[in-house]
């Protein structure tokens, strides 16, 4: 298996996982250890997330944004 590439080298991919509670899950996370790449942030947008890198160093940025999802 390959790793994922160090912190300034390109990636070929991006996993956005959405979430119900983000700062929940962020708080678990960063609890547990996890290598926070992005702080949590409420974004221009809409979306509140954040980006973590896992123990195979590959990078997910887990959040509130679903763009399927109609907001009144």
């Amino acid at each position: 298996m390959v790793a994922a590439p160090s912190k300034g080298q390109p990636v070929t991919q991006g996993i956005y996982v959405v979430v119900d509670d983000v700062d929940a899950h962020y708080a678990r996370a960063k609890s547990a250890g996890a290598e926070i790449v992005i702080d949590i942030k409420t974004q221009d947008y809409g979306g509140r997330d954040y980006t973590a890198r896992d123990l195979e160093r590959h990078v997910w940025t887990f959040g509130t944004y679903d763009p399927w999802v109609k907001v009144p």
